[in-house]
């Protein structure tokens, strides 16, 4: 049929379908009937010959001599005006064989093989010496060629047991020459027909019964099925998509999505035999079936293809198919299935609405009307409707697909690096076999590099490089493909991780993908299919068939690269938790343009905060600056970033400690762009605190006080210096101003504290600070009553000038781990404060509740520097109760450590010891003027108190002496040393104050 619009016209006169005639008898019965085109403009052309297929019911005599039909045609229905008219030969009517029937056969499809299962009976006794014959519709086939037996013939019930039939062509006959059939006699039997290409022109089925002269005793003729015939020329090709393969990867390749799971597209062709407006599609892969849930079309030579129906295994379009006339569907975004191999696909058209003899169904429910948008949708039409049909069409192969892990890379990630290197992660949904050949097609401006590839995990390579004999490559001096033969295999769904020197683009390109496919060199074979090689030859491959087994279908992104924006960072101050100018030098020669404006994102390490306005002074080239965390973005006044000496300053506060990683990165963006342009990295600079050491009480829940000991990296700008004191955050640490011991500073300082966890600050006025030298202040400090996770377990101390501005600090000062044992310190007294003389000191215990023995192996004195103890043990005592010292050197001095061993054997008894021991003083006190006591098990503190020392002209909170002389009175003076205890409790909660 021509196309466009001069088909049309065509068909009023060449096609003909079931809504386009009126076939119509009389009321009454007779022998008269009527077809009407009074339908759809249909006509009957002239000189064209037009076959009438109608249904009649034979007279109820016999006819040995055939009589003529009367056929006529009018102008109208006035049947006025005639045509044409005819006469033609009628047939011999003969007496009707009683029953004849076949079941419904298993397929109606052209050409299929098939059993038909035949009953038939007759109105007299079939003889012997008469023939039964079985006529088919002409090219329906009852043997094979060249043989007279007939297949799969099996008899299943009647009176016929003894007679074999013959077969020939569309022939099946029965001789009886053994037995007779009796009158009424049902006989049932089954035989294989082939079903023919196309519906027969006289579709009828007959039986007859046929005496031993030739004479026909009965007969009856049966209507045939309709056969579905083949689609003429029917091919499925894989079609390059429109749309993305992967849901989870949103790029347009361009090419053929071949991968298990895949959305792909595919073209049809067929030539109708039959004229039909719906068109059904399926697919599969073994019992897997293609998703067609989501299918769409292109617009058809008629226009737009409407989709009627659609499933998950199935779609149904309506589209007009002529006669011997090619038609092409192109189908999108119907997913692969999850099984690779090779497809098979079916392929049916339908004419529309009720099919005469067609079960009709009695419940109707309301249709989702298909759209677009996908779904399950639609109705589908009944098998009575089909015209053409293609079964098991081959079509694409279905590749396990190779997912591309996000996790792969390209280092450096700049434009024009001539030696980079890509490390891929892999992993395939199918198995790799030894020798199977790894194929990497790389994106344009690439070049891959000759003996770089390295296997990394899960993968080994034998023979590998550049495809320059074009096996699938067509650059010769720069090949797209790189090739690498396994040598070990890879399991499904594993993962495969292994690097590749390149060379970057010089410039962006448009396509960015990367793509890997992997191929099977498969053995050689003779003519016959008998192996002659297995072997692996060596690339090419020469005389070897190759199958692709595995694809990515491009899914990969690629990577992102950028151009260089080379800078430094200066900061003012190294200190951690310092407020500083932070200077950026950078250089961008080339420039950067935008419509409006060039972003610029600073991301500094993790812990660095920017302030919320950034900018430090004022910049000709950023007009503004806003920080958020460790991040900091500036705006350029107008819409280019040119030069290449730009110099910025920025407020910034550094970390407690240098950060890891430790790492600027600058990014350029043009405009709202979120794809930066330019890029590169910055190795920070070193955090450099101070060195600072805390001493204090170990106990939960105590309070007592906390020393620290810093040694400043560089001296304070003025006189007056702030100390900070930030306790462990969260941890429920509280610093108190009661009790601040000022030690070498001399003069109390001004003090502001918070609640708990919060930071405690002293005002110095005049306590001008030298790099290098260490100082130590003290603070009251009451211990929470759990213990702090270590993680967070550290202490922050930071010095700053007169502005409050931070000039040097550590905020990551290890505290002390916290313990509970029933030991509190009352204090420490002294005979003389004298520089350079001898003076006995005493420190006072008490055991709250007995410990048991073993639990403490001895306690350990430290002096101050310069404090030097007397060896002599005699001058060592503990009055009035005695420590439960061993025998052998109970005490011991070393240096500015005084040991006192305990028997372990023997438990510490509740009450108050005095330890008493004679110390020479310094010329000069030290500004770390503090004793410490420690209970001690081996090398771990169980219990350790921090007190400050004594200074020149200081006297003691309390008369030593009284112990002394508590030591002689015996049991008569015993009770008097509750209320000595008492006195000197309360004297010694005078002791900071005094100090």
């Amino acid at each position: 049929y021509p196309p466009g619009t001069a088909r049309a016209p065509v068909l009023q006169w060449a096609e003909f379908m079931p809504s386009d005639l009126t076939c119509q008898g009389d009321q009454t019965a007779s022998s008269r009937g009527r077809l009407l085109l009074t339908q759809n403009n249909k006509y009957m052309r002239a000189h064209t010959l037009y076959v009438l297929k109608v249904q009649v019911i034979n007279p109820q005599t016999t006819s040995a001599v055939p009589e003529e039909w009367h056929v006529q045609s009018y102008e109208d229905l006035t049947v006025n005006n005639i045509i044409d008219e005819s006469y033609i030969t009628g047939f011999v009517v003969n007496t009707a064989v009683q029953f004849f029937a076949y079941l419904k056969p298993e397929s109606t499809n052209a050409l299929v093989k098939q059993r038909l299962d035949f009953n038939m009976s007759f109105p007299e006794t079939v003889a012997i010496g008469d023939q039964i014959q079985i006529v088919a519709p002409v090219s329906y086939l009852f043997s094979d060629p060249g043989d007279r037996r007939c297949p799969q013939y099996v008899f299943l019930d009647g009176a016929m047991t003894k007679t074999i039939p013959t077969c020939s062509a569309n022939i099946i006959s029965w001789h009886l020459m053994d037995e007779s059939i009796p009158a009424l006699s049902p006989v049932r039997f089954m035989v294989q027909v082939q079903n023919p290409p196309r519906t027969p022109t006289i579709n009828l089925f007959q039986v007859r019964q046929v005496d031993m002269n030739g004479t026909r005793k009965s007969s009856r003729m049966l209507e045939g099925y309709e056969i579905v015939p083949e689609l003429a020329s029917p091919v499925i090709t894989q079609d390059p998509s429109s749309l993305p393969c992967r849901i989870d990867v949103n790029l347009v390749t361009g090419l053929a999505c071949e991968g298990t799971g895949s959305f792909a597209s595919a073209v049809i062709t067929f030539t109708a035999t039959r004229s039909a407006e719906l068109v059904s599609i399926q697919a599969k892969v073994g019992d897997a079936s293609y998703d067609f849930t989501n299918a769409r079309f292109g617009v058809g030579i008629d226009g737009p293809i409407v989709v009627t129906g659609r499933s998950q295994t199935m779609v149904v379009i309506e589209m007009m198919v002529h006669n011997g006339v090619g038609a092409e569907i192109a189908i999108h975004n119907i997913q692969n299935p999850m099984t690779p191999g090779q497809s098979t696909w079916a392929v049916t058209t339908y004419i529309k609405g009720p099919v005469p003899g067609a079960a009709v169904t009695t419940t109707l429910m309301p249709l989702v009307t298909c759209t677009e948008i996908g779904g399950v949708c639609g109705s589908f039409p009944s098998p009575e409707a089909r015209r053409d049909e293609g079964l098991n069409l081959l079509g694409p192969v279905v590749l396990g697909y190779i997912r591309v892990d996000q996790n792969s890379f390209i280092e450096p990630i700049y434009y024009g690096v001539s030696n980079a290197l890509v490390t891929f992660e892999l992993r395939g949904e199918t198995q790799a076999d030894v020798n199977d050949v790894l194929v990497i097609r790389r994106p344009p401006g690439y070049t891959m590099t000759e003996g770089t590839l390295r296997a990394l995990r899960s993968v080994s390579f034998g023979e590998n490089g550049l495809d320059f004999l074009r096996k699938w490559s067509t650059d010769f001096a720069n090949p797209e493909d790189f090739y690498a033969v396994l040598t070990q295999p890879v399991p499904a769904l594993s993962t495969i991780r292994f690097q590749l020197g390149v060379a970057s683009p010089v410039l962006a390109e448009k396509v960015m993908n990367w793509y890997f496919k992997t191929w099977r060199v498969q053995p050689l074979l003779d003519e016959d299919g008998a192996l002659l090689d297995a072997s692996m030859p060596e690339y090419p491959w020469l005389g070897r068939e190759i199958t692709a087994t595995g694809t990515s279908d491009g899914a990969f992104l690629g990577f992102l690269l950028v151009g260089q924006v080379p800078f430094s960072v200066v900061p003012s101050l190294q200190t951690p938790g310092a407020e500083i100018k932070l200077t950026i030098n950078l250089g961008v020669a080339d420039g950067v343009e935008a419509q409006e404006s060039v972003r610029m994102e600073v991301l500094a390490p993790d812990g660095f905060v920017f302030a919320d306005s950034c900018r430090y002074g004022g910049s000709p080239i950023f007009s503004k600056c806003t920080g958020f965390q460790n991040q900091a973005t500036l705006v350029t006044a107008r819409p280019r970033l040119r030069g290449s000496d730009i110099t910025v300053d920025l407020r910034v506060r550094n970390p407690g400690l240098t950060p890891t990683p430790n790492y600027f990165y600058l990014s350029l963006f043009q405009d709202e762009s979120t794809q930066y342009v330019r890029w590169s990295q910055y190795l920070s600079y070193e955090i450099m605190g101070m060195g600072v050491v805390y001493k204090g009480n170990n106990q939960l829940a105590e309070e007592a006080s906390g020393y620290f000991t810093f040694t400043p990296v560089r001296p304070s700008p003025a006189a007056v210096v702030y100390i900070v004191v930030t306790p462990p955050p969260g941890a429920g640490f509280r610093v108190l101003c009661t009790g601040i011991s000022p030690l070498g500073f001399i003069f109390m300082p001004n003090c502001e504290s918070g609640a708990v966890n919060e930071p405690l600050s002293l005002r110095f006025n005049n306590a001008s600070l030298e790099a290098g030298k260490a100082y130590t202040v003290g603070v009251r400090v009451l211990n929470p009553g759990g213990r702090p996770s270590a993680d967070s377990n550290y202490w922050g101390i930071s010095l700053q000038d007169h502005t409050r501005a931070t000039f040097d600090a550590n905020l990551r000062i290890p505290g002390l781990e916290l313990k509970s044992i029933p030991i509190t310190c009352n204090g420490t007294g002294w005979t003389n404060s004298d520089p350079r003389v001898l003076t006995i000191v005493l420190i006072q215990i008490r055991v709250l509740h007995e410990i048991p023995s073993g639990t403490l192996q001895r306690f350990v004195v430290r002096a101050p520097e310069g404090i030097m103890f007397n060896e002599d043990p005699a001058k060592v005592s503990v009055l009035p109760k005695p420590l439960p010292l061993r025998l052998a050197i109970p005490t011991q001095v070393a240096g500015d450590l005084l040991s006192l061993y305990l028997d372990e054997q023997a438990p510490l008894e509740v009450g108050t010891y005095n330890i008493r021991f004679e110390v020479s003083n310094p010329t000069v006190y030290p500004h770390d003027n503090t004793w410490s006591i420690f209970a001690m098990k081996d090398i771990t503190v169980e219990f350790v108190h921090v007190m400050t020392g004594y200074y020149e002209g200081q006297v003691s909170p309390f008369d030593i002496n009284i112990a002394v002389q508590s030591q002689t009175s015996g049991a008569a003076r015993s009770n008097a040393m509750p209320l000595f205890v008492m006195l000197c409790v309360l004297l010694l909660n005078c002791v900071p104050h005094l100090s």
